[in-house]
């Protein structure tokens, strides 16, 4: 829907909430293509893991639906995110604990935040993970997910935080975590680098996931 005389002035669009903004005009970025490129999501040879779902109640598997509301319910129920950072995370997490869902700050909301303790050159400390969720076939969107980091330096006072975006995919949940980003470095920061990704099946399959 986007119109082609924009496309032809290499002009694309992202999203800006609050203070009654939806979304401002930019300029592509060196090497952009198109004014809406899908950086990140699930595709084909994502490693996969299976995870258990055999500890969710069969009444809850019968409700599944296809919303970021279930898929956080279900993440946090099978330990999706603590079962990444203890196996697939670069960063060395020893303790982890989920805080709250649905968090609605003035310019962005968390669907799901998490307090971590993780080693760092032989010394421990703290570390706030930023969980944002899509349904199937929405895509992941940087700019939302980078206002989500800025938030959480501003309502903690952590020195590092770890952003994560959660898709419904192919029987499972995909997990993109992305670079953490340290308090000196929030302020610059516009784009996002993948760390890891991973594909977790769901075994047996959950109704909505």
């Amino acid at each position: 829907m986007w119109p082609k005389r924009l496309d032809e002035l290499k002009i694309g669009g992202r999203q800006v909430t609050g203070d009654g903004n939806v979304f401002e005009f930019v300029p592509y970025a060196e090497g952009q293509t198109e004014a809406f490129p899908q950086l990140f999501g699930y595709h084909e040879g994502v490693q996969e893991h299976e995870l258990q779902s055999v500890s969710m109640p069969l009444a809850s598997k019968a409700l599944g639906r296809d919303d970021e509301t279930y898929l956080i319910q279900v993440a946090i129920k099978l330990g999706l995110i603590e079962t990444h950072f203890a196996l697939y995370s670069r960063l060395e997490v020893i303790e982890l604990n989920h805080l709250q869902i649905g968090i609605k700050l003035r310019l962005t909301e968390v669907d799901s935040m998490y307090a971590a303790t993780y080693v760092d050159g032989g010394e421990r400390r703290q570390l706030v993970i930023t969980v944002e969720a899509k349904k199937r076939r929405q895509r992941i969107l940087p700019d939302q997910i980078v206002r989500q980091v800025k938030a959480a330096f501003n309502e903690t006072s952590v020195g590092l935080v770890a952003p994560v975006a959660l898709v419904s995919a192919n029987g499972g949940i995909y997990v993109a975590e992305f670079v953490a980003v340290r308090r000196e470095d929030s302020e610059r920061l516009e784009n996002l680098e993948l760390a890891t990704e991973m594909l977790y099946k769901l075994k047996p399959p959950v109704t909505g996931i």
